[in-house]
C-alpha cells in the first residue's frame, strides 16, 4: 500500500487492517481440506470430479500423496490398497499424472469409517470417508 503525505497515517493503518482482515477468512477456508462423507462406491461422478480438481491443483510438477486408512472392524489390507490404487490409477491413466509424482501409503487404522486422504503439494486437500468394507469407486468406469 502506498501512503502519501496527504493521508493521515492512523487512517491508512486502519484501512490496511480492514483489507487484511477481510481477506483472512478466504485464506482460512481454502486451507481446509475438502471432506466427502460416507462414500460407498456409487458416487462415481463426484469422485471423478474431485480427482480432476486434484490433478488441476497439482499442476505440471506438484506431488500427490494418497494415504488410505482402514476403519473400525475393517481387516482387509487388500481393500485398503484397492482404495488408494483406484485414486492413483485414475490420476495416472486418465489425468496423465506421471507415476513418479503419485505416492501411495497405507496409514494407521482410524476409529470409525475408513478414510482416504489426498495431499497436494504437501497440503491435505481432500478426505474421503468410506462406508464399512466398501470401495471408493466400485464399478466406475475411468473413461
Amino acid at each position: 500500500m502506498l501512503i502519501t503525505h496527504n493521508i493521515n497515517r492512523p487512517l491508512a493503518v486502519f484501512f490496511a487492517c480492514v483489507v487484511l482482515a477481510s481477506s483472512a477468512p478466504a485464506q482460512d477456508e481454502s486451507d481446509k481440506p475438502r471432506v466427502f462423507e460416507r462414500f460407498d462406491g456409487t458416487h462415481c461422478e463426484t469422485t471423478k470430479a474431485e480427482l480432476d480438481l486434484i490433478a488441476e491443483q497439482a499442476g505440471q510438477e506438484g506431488l500427490i500423496i494418497i494415504i488410505s486408512h482402514l476403519g473400525t472392524k475393517e481387516v482387509s489390507r487388500t481393500l485398503n490398497r484397492r482404495r488408494m490404487h483406484i485414486v492413483a490409477d485414475y490420476l495416472h491413466m486418465t489425468r496423465s499424472i506421471a507415476a513418479n509424482r503419485i505416492v501411495t501409503a497405507e496409514g494407521e487404522r482410524v476409529r470409525g469409517l475408513g478414510r482416504v486422504e489426498i495431499y497436494v503439494k504437501g497440503r491435505l486437500f481432500t478426505v474421503f470417508t468410506i462406508n464399512h468394507n466398501k470401495d471408493l469407486a466400485r464399478g466406475c468406469s475411468t473413461a
